[in-house]
């Protein structure tokens, strides 16, 4: 059989185990080479005039990763024959609430958060362990911030807008679901194919032989 990760403590909490994509191996290897918890770790701060209700903003979240898999996803490395993604049925998540000085002024505010988000940043994420994406709330009278940590294992430029415009709508409005068309898992079942084919080396090196002409990747501009 294939082999088990020590790290899940039982078989009926996964819902599946796939290989990684070319993009993730990138990471993995990136991630594993710098030697630190915080390669390939991303954040984003949000600053906001009016309080935020920190119990619908952690419904959102956890309706969040319950939608979508990859949120539920652990990497392992060192129990197969090639580094995996294991999905998870479930992953315990909550949104930490920091609460600053009463009133702080914007300045003093701004920079509290930032000092914040830095001490976050050096945790890194331990990538055996989902989710690898987590918020925190931060306020000061009617001043709010939310930090939000990523992995890139995890999360790509568009895959963000995206998520961020579902916690947004989901905290607004506790009404909101959304159906997903296309989950990570569909996508890493269609490139199964392609994944380690050894023609594909040839291919490229055919063609870029043929091909050697300049890629220009937008017109020339003129004064």
């Amino acid at each position: 059989g294939r082999p088990w990760p020590p790290f899940l403590s039982m078989k009926s909490s996964v819902d599946s185990i796939r290989p990684l994509s070319p993009a993730q191996k990138d990471f993995l290897g990136g991630y594993l080479m710098d030697g630190n918890r915080q390669a390939y770790t991303s954040q984003w701060i949000g600053f906001y005039g009016e309080p935020i209700d920190p119990k619908a903003f952690d419904a959102a979240w956890k309706s969040l990763v319950q939608r979508h898999g990859i949120l539920r996803t652990a990497f392992d490395w060192e129990n197969a024959a090639r580094p995996i993604q294991v999905e998870l049925s479930k992953t315990e998540v909550h949104v930490p609430l920091h609460k600053l000085g009463q009133s702080l002024e914007l300045e003093s505010f701004i920079n509290e958060v930032k000092q914040l988000a830095c001490i976050r940043f050096e945790k890194g994420f331990d990538i055996k362990r989902p989710p690898l994406m987590d918020f925190e709330i931060v306020y000061s009278g009617k001043l709010s911030a939310i930090i939000w940590s990523r992995h890139h294992l995890i999360t790509d430029g568009w895959s963000l807008s995206q998520l961020y415009g579902e916690i947004f709508t989901e905290y607004s409005n506790t009404s909101f679901k959304t159906e997903v068309a296309n989950t990570y898992a569909d996508y890493i079942n269609a490139l199964m194919p392609l994944i380690d084919k050894p023609n594909d080396t040839e291919y490229w090196r055919k063609y870029l032989k043929e091909n050697c002409q300049e890629t220009y990747i937008t017109q020339k501009l003129t004064a």
